[in-house]
């Protein structure tokens, strides 16, 4: 399974957000997710290497996610599994690895068999006019008894936070490159602490190695915190020139790196900026229960219009 970040996904509605945010996404989707969702050693259950989930290739998945978001309010785990046909199992752990990387927000509650069929605002549309609490729902059974409703899950985009995690994280990948351009005598490099693994990385890897949950250095392939390590200068080491010639190598490097990251995130970092400029206020589609009563009034006015 390949998903090619091509444009969005085609849906009912063209989004309630401003287009300036949704483009926002949309590019920030192509900068940091482009790559497997979630990438190697990222996933909170991961699976055994023999597994057929473990071996499905799930690049790109992470900007058609967040493509098809940015064109819906609220939508629900099974309309984005009929929208977007994907193994329920791929698309759990794709929007909980979006979710803790503060890109999207996700609401459970409990709904009836029936309405767990229906689509998202007929359900919930219900839900509004009955008065309801889902968390409280029963629906009979056909001997009499109750039986709590089936858990379902919704997501949304959550603007703000994205917005902020953005922030921090393109700060974060250039605060770590400056930091070894103004090192003097120093080359910056961590080494990953895991019994079976043991790979070494540069802060010239810092945009792959940032992890968004807590904005800490982790190995790629088992997920640990990286350990930093710092080379001795040639007055402790007696072999200056190799390692001088290795930090200014690296330096240039460096500059040449973050001269590249601020071309390619150019345009993210124009348009926070113009936002910010111009105090365009963040989308926000409320709570779930908001957006339902919203759905309820819209069909409301345009059977009233009829």
């Amino acid at each position: 399974m390949s998903f090619a970040p091509g444009g969005p996904i085609s849906a009912a509605g063209s989004g309630y957000a401003p287009a300036t945010y949704q483009r926002l996404m949309r590019l920030a989707a192509r900068a940091f997710y482009n790559g497997p969702c979630p990438p190697p050693g990222r996933d909170a259950d991961p699976f055994s290497a023999k597994s057929k989930i473990a071996k499905m290739d799930t690049r790109g998945l992470g900007v058609v996610l967040i493509d098809y978001l940015t064109t819906v309010e609220w939508t629900s785990f099974d309309l984005l599994i009929e929208t977007l046909r994907l193994h329920p199992v791929v698309l759990s752990r794709a929007l909980r690895f979006l979710e803790v990387g503060h890109m999207i927000r996700r609401y459970e509650r409990r709904e009836s068999r029936r309405k767990k069929r229906n689509l998202v605002g007929d359900a919930l549309e219900a839900d509004v006019a009955q008065g309801g609490d889902s968390d409280e729902e029963e629906e009979e059974e056909e001997g009499g008894a109750k039986k709590k409703g089936l858990l379902t899950e919704y997501f949304t985009l959550d603007y703000a936070r994205a917005f902020d995690a953005l922030q921090i994280r393109i700060q974060s990948m250039r605060a770590s490159l400056k930091e070894q351009l103004e090192a003097t005598n120093a080359v910056q490099a961590y080494r990953c602490p895991g019994p079976f693994c043991g790979k070494t990385y540069t802060s010239l890897d810092a945009a792959n190695l940032v992890d968004p949950t807590d904005l800490i250095f982790k190995c790629e392939m088992c997920g640990s915190e990286l350990v930093e390590q710092r080379a001795t200068n040639d007055a402790e080491s007696g072999s200056g020139a190799p390692q001088h010639a290795t930090a200014r190598e690296s330096k240039e490097t460096a500059r040449r790196l973050l001269q590249a990251i601020d071309r390619e995130l150019a345009p993210i970092t124009r348009l926070m900026n113009d936002l910010q400029h111009r105090a365009v206020p963040l989308p926000d589609p409320g709570e779930l229960y908001e957006w339902a009563q919203r759905v309820r009034q819209r069909e409301a006015d345009m059977a009233a219009a009829a």
